[in-house]
């Protein structure tokens, strides 16, 4: 059943990411450039997962076409966020871009797996 966790998956993470951008926006959290990037991209990730894990739900192929764009997006949130808010390091920020690509990769494949595309 890798359409159940696939679908699960990004439903809850994008219901986060709409969430934590959201909160950013209206309270003006972001400061800079970067920050604001981070802000966007979390609604835009947010609701591109939202439709992927609809489309991975009823096993469509576009679900997995949009859990690919889904992916980009939030590997660069993902390891954006920490250097933008927490200044952190560029090997602390790569780590969390690769950690934040393999969770986006798995669910990725899940979907594939899922649509029905070997």
């Amino acid at each position: 059943m890798p359409w159940i966790l696939a679908a699960t998956l990004l439903l809850i993470i994008s219901a986060l990411g709409i969430q934590n951008g959201i909160d950013a926006w209206t309270t003006d959290d972001a400061q800079t450039v970067l920050q604001h990037s981070i802000t966007i991209s979390s609604l835009l990730y947010g609701l591109l997962g939202l439709a992927a894990g609809a489309g991975v739900l009823f096993r469509r192929r576009w679900g997995y076409i949009l859990s690919i764009a889904w992916g980009v997006v939030i590997t660069y949130t993902g390891g954006m966020a920490s250097h933008a808010y927490g200044g952190t390091s560029p090997s602390v920020t790569a780590i969390a871009t690769l950690a934040s690509a393999a969770i986006a990769g798995f669910v990725i494949w899940l979907a594939n797996l899922a649509t029905g595309q070997r």
